[in-house]
This record gives C-alpha cells, sequence and structure tokens, in this order.
C-alpha cells in the first residue's frame, strides 16, 4: 500500500514539475507578426503563443544565435555604455537590456543614430520575447 501512495504522489511531482517548466516553453498557435515588432522577418525569429497566449520564440537557440549577429551593434554600444556587462540570457540581464531598448537612445550624436535606435527598439522587442520564452517568467524563480 505505501509502495502505491509514493509512486502516486511521485507521479504528481512529476506532473507539476512539466506543467511549470515545460508548458511555457510550448508552442500551441502560430503568431502573426504586425509592424511594430521591430525584428527581422527571419525564419530564425519565428515566434507563437504559449498556452498562456505569450508571444514566445519557436526554437530560441537559434533565435539567439541570429539575434547575437544582426543586433552585434546594438549589443555593443549597450555593454560600452552602461554597466549592464555583456549580454547574456539571465533574467536580470535580458530585463535591463530591454529597457535601455525600449527608451532608445539618450544622445544623437553618435554615427548612424537613427540605424542604432532602431536596433535598439529590436533588442528590447528580442529580450521581452525571449523572456516570455523561458519558464521563469511564469515561476517566480531569482
Amino acid at each position: 500500500m505505501k509502495k502505491k501512495i509514493c509512486i502516486f504522489l511521485v507521479g504528481i511531482v512529476v506532473i507539476a514539475a512539466l506543467a511549470l517548466f515545460v508548458v511555457p516553453q510550448i508552442p500551441v498557435r502560430k503568431f502573426e507578426p504586425v509592424t511594430h515588432t521591430m525584428l527581422e522577418e527571419d525564419a530564425a525569429y519565428e515566434r507563437a503563443y504559449n498556452l498562456y497566449g505569450k508571444v514566445i520564440f519557436k526554437d530560441r537557440r537559434k533565435a539567439l544565435d541570429k539575434f547575437k549577429k544582426d543586433y552585434k551593434s546594438a549589443l555593443e554600444y549597450i555593454e560600452d555604455n552602461t554597466d549592464y556587462g555583456k549580454f547574456n540570457t539571465s533574467y536580470k540581464t535580458l530585463s535591463e537590456y530591454f529597457l535601455y531598448g525600449l527608451n532608445g537612445l539618450k544622445n544623437r550624436d553618435v554615427d548612424n543614430a537613427d540605424v542604432l535606435n532602431k536596433q535598439l527598439h529590436g533588442v528590447a522587442v528580442f529580450c521581452k520575447t525571449y523572456r516570455k520564452s523561458n519558464y521563469r517568467e511564469y515561476v517566480y524563480l531569482p
């Protein structure tokens, strides 16, 4: 009898873990891009909605690799002009880069200010979408 109860409890724990950590990353509905998304329409940036109705990347790893190449100048600009450190996928860094990209350039005296400003907004969109593609967005874990 004790063995059946233990098996039942382990099953409950496994189901709960799957619900918390796996379900948010499963795309369930196609994403229809809108003009204000700011990311290039590329297969690497393919997005979908998860079960919670949030926009996520279908393939986070592919999106991250492409993002680091496409937005290299904006990432370098943020690294050079803030104390956020090198770009990584920690929740804290994604949040900081999101806010910086959302606010855009403070100093318009840089070369190619318009291109850089557009890239900074792309950084914000990417960081927000990438963050929502992770279970940490739905389960508070410091």
